[in-house]
């Protein structure tokens, strides 16, 4: 499933955010994937104003994780960005990195900054990460070399 972007981009958070009681079955059926995936995308960039969405975000990857639907490294993602400390996302995207991986062509910025987030843990989708270290856009560039320095690190043991 590729997610196109659409001019309906801007949108999705408002929407997403007037709904966050919905399972994501209805958000789906009301608003499609893409709004869903860039709704969760933006709340991701809202910061500690996006603690309020937690509970929906929780709801939403367990509801997708039970389906085992791609979507739901969107929620896992952005609980992760949110919430560093979330073990509930970072077990999903540890255990789903080809589900991440596979979101790279759609949304690098969000899968580089969540890979970086996994640290060592996500070591195995580097070579992944490599084409897109000539990708035309500087700024994914950037945000990929930085997710490789941080996957490829050495993982601290305590």
């Amino acid at each position: 499933m590729t997610l196109v972007p659409t001019p309906r981009k801007k949108e999705a958070l408002p929407v997403l955010l007037r709904h966050t009681d919905d399972s994501v079955s209805k958000l789906n059926r009301k608003f499609g994937d893409l709004i869903f995936a860039e709704g969760v995308l933006a709340i991701s960039k809202l910061g500690d104003d996006a603690r309020p969405a937690i509970p929906a975000l929780v709801k939403w990857l367990s509801q997708l994780k039970k389906d085992g639907i791609r979507l739901a490294v969107y929620p896992a993602g952005a609980l992760l960005i949110i919430d560093p400390n979330n073990r509930q996302s970072q077990l999903f995207l540890t255990n789903s990195l080809q589900q991440l991986i596979d979101v790279l062509d759609d949304h690098p910025l969000f899968a580089a900054d969540v890979l970086a987030r996994l640290g060592p843990k996500a070591r195995s989708a580097a070579p992944h990460l490599q084409p897109y270290l000539k990708h035309q856009d500087p700024e994914v560039r950037k945000a990929i070399s930085e997710a490789m320095k941080k996957i490829t690190a050495k993982e601290d043991r305590k």
